[in-house]
């Protein structure tokens, strides 16, 4: 089991359309480098997505994120540790509580980490 961090505020810009109908741009800022993002697909109430990071030297963490259209906003809900730089996310599409991570051989070399 994974345990969450308390979600937080993000520095984030609207999401959404304006009234005129222009597209405005929505900004989540993290602390390391995202190699994946993925949409939850189990909730069809909320925009939610799931974004990981990928890091070598650091603690890698996955993100619960959320846009919200009254406030035009981006805001964390949760942050999962994650062992290793997060290489790819897969929702499941039934139910918005579970989740799929796959990590990349962080020892370096590339490929698929398997012995040869």
């Amino acid at each position: 089991p994974v345990a969450g961090r308390a979600p937080r505020q993000s520095p984030a810009v609207g999401a959404g359309r304006r009234a005129s109908g222009a597209m405005t741009h929505a900004v989540y800022s993290l602390n390391a480098k995202a190699r994946c993002l993925a949409p939850v697909l189990g909730d069809h109430t909320r925009d939610r997505f799931f974004v990981g990071t990928s890091t070598l030297k650091e603690d890698n963490e996955l993100h619960l994120i959320e846009s919200g259209d009254v406030a035009n906003a981006v805001n964390c809900v949760s942050i999962f540790a994650q062992p290793g730089a997060v290489r790819h996310i897969a929702a499941c599409p039934s139910d918005a509580r579970l989740v799929i991570t796959c990590h990349g051989n962080e020892g370096g070399g590339g490929g698929d980490g398997g012995g040869g």
